[in-house]
């Protein structure tokens, strides 16, 4: 089992809360505004989800199965929606792309914008998570060696196989809740929360432990990422 040396896939999902009225959500409804977001990224889907009261924080309208096209490159954009106070992007490849389309979207908003004072599109707070798929020189389970989980895993082992049928039991996945605390006041008084967030690695699925393929998720920029991917696959090489 070796290890790949990069990601086979990579997807960046990118969230910027912005100030209350700053995208302009009515405007990027309208048919004429959405079909040139629709035209701009080649998206093939929209989902309007209107909220009875205007500027509602429900109402989202999310554009899916786009793309993004950069010296003869094409990335993926699997969703970007629009809510009341957040611009929510994911992309098939790093933050610096993630990035860049933003930057598109901006320019495209101001482009579009009639209100009299056109904002910059500054957000207040904006986060990244990282997924990838990529192969380790050893199986999960190396994790776990040595450990009360071992042998709790040969215990259950024994309690769940049958008179007739045997049973395996196999790690598959690790997780890490991320909590944030201690809030910047800039976030607190424009009653920003952040949600918890996970570090999770998992059997790819569909494969066998053998394999090493597995799922890594991070709260990160995809540079970051490709870090723990090193951290990763130096841990048993």
């Amino acid at each position: 089992m070796k290890n790949s040396g990069s990601p086979s896939w990579m997807s960046v999902t990118q969230v910027r809360i912005f100030a209350p009225d700053e995208i302009p959500i009515s405007l990027i409804r309208t048919q004429g505004i959405t079909e040139s977001i629709r035209s701009r990224f080649q998206f093939r889907n929209v989902t309007d989800t209107q909220a009875v009261v205007p500027n509602d924080p429900r109402t989202t309208i999310t554009f899916s199965a786009g793309q993004f096209e950069r010296e003869n490159e094409v990335f993926s954009i699997p969703s970007l929606s629009f809510e009341f106070r957040r611009i929510l992007l994911t992309i098939e490849g790093t933050s610096e792309v993630a990035g860049t389309v933003f930057a598109s979207i901006v320019d495209l908003l101001k482009t579009i914008d009639k209100r009299e004072s056109i904002p910059e599109y500054v957000p207040l707070f904006w986060s990244e998570e990282t997924s990838s798929v990529i192969r380790l020189g050893f199986p999960i389970a190396r994790f776990l060696e040595r450990s009360p989980l071992e042998e709790a895993s040969s215990t259950l082992e024994k309690w769940i196989a049958t008179s007739s049928i045997g049973a395996r039991i196999t790690p598959s996945a690790i997780r890490f809740r991320v909590e944030y605390d201690q809030l910047p006041e800039e976030l607190r008084s424009r009653k920003i929360q952040l949600l918890d967030k996970e570090v999770r690695i998992e059997m790819r699925l569909n494969t066998a432990p053998e394999d090493g393929v597995y799922f890594l998720q991070t709260p990160t920029s995809s540079d970051f990422h490709l870090e723990i991917i090193e951290f990763l696959s130096s841990l048993y090489g």
